[in-house]
This record gives C-alpha cells, structure tokens and sequence, in this order.
C-alpha cells in the first residue's frame, strides 16, 4: 500500500483514497488470454476416448501457437486427468509422442473447478453409457394392412418379409 501511495503522491503531488484503492485493484486484477481452435477429427481420431481427444485438443493448439507458448507458463483446465496420462509409463505411443512433444513447454495441467451442485451433473454425463436406438423390429404376427392399385403380375410384386 505504501507504494501504491508513493506512486500516485509522485504522479499528481496529492491522493485520496479512492484514488489509492483505484490502482491496487488494477495491479491485482489479472487478465487471463482465452483461445479457441478448432479441428475436425477424422478416420480414427473419432475413436480417441474423451481423455485423447482432450490431449489432442491441447497439441493441435500448441502447433498452432507455438511462439505463445514458448514465451509463457500455460494452465490447462480439464477434467480429464491430462498430467497423469501423459506421466503414465504403459500410455500408447501416440500418448507418448503427445508427451515428449508437450514436454518442451511450461504447461501446467490442473482440475477444472467444479461450481457447486454441477459436478456431480458433469460426472454423469460424461459417464453414463449412450444406449444406441436401435429399431424396433415388428412382432412375427403383426397384420399388414396393403393397399394396391388392382395391378397384379406373376413374379416381383407382392409384400416380403
């Protein structure tokens, strides 16, 4: 607080309180850059569990950002354990090529918080199995009712089960 007072004494010759609560909250305020990439998964990478395509997420950005993140410390919010993935010694290859290439950068994996009542919600979600609809498939005595035109022929024509 004495700094800050110094400073604004220097600045203007006077201060005033609001004056001095006005800069220690600019200096402890932090703006945290936010980027969105976008990648589209083909051929197996559709089949990546949830864990892979999190660590596929944070590879292609860093290809695409590279300089950024040689210049500055990174965190990775996920609720995916990423830093234990990536640490694993029986991970696959492409786990591991992900991680030595991840490696060279200061990349900081941490949980996502949680807020409040919403990670219990989260956690099923993403944990309950997707049942596939499947069709129903018509009882063997099921009565159709056919409708024609009065046209008949001796072969094709008729309704097959």
């Amino acid at each position: 607080m004495v700094r800050v007072a110094s400073d604004i004494s220097h600045q203007s010759g006077h201060w005033s309180p609001l004056d001095l609560a006005k800069r220690s909250v600019r200096r402890t305020l932090h703006e945290h850059p936010v980027y969105y990439t976008a990648k589209t998964l083909r051929g197996a990478e559709l089949r990546y569990s949830v864990a892979e395509k999190t660590v596929l997420a944070v590879v292609s950005t860093v290809q695409r950002l590279t300089p950024y993140f040689q210049a500055h410390p990174v965190q990775v919010l996920s609720q995916q354990p990423i830093g234990a993935l990536l640490k694993s010694p029986n991970a696959p290859s492409r786990m591991s090529k992900w991680a030595v290439f991840l490696g060279a950068f200061q990349i900081e994996f941490r949980p996502r918080p949680a807020i409040k009542g919403q990670a219990l919600a989260d956690f099923v979600v993403e944990c309950t199995a997707r049942e596939e609809a499947s069709p129903e498939e018509p009882e063997a005595y099921d009565w159709w009712i056919v409708f024609t035109d009065g046209s008949s022929a001796a072969k094709n024509s008729g309704v097959e089960w």
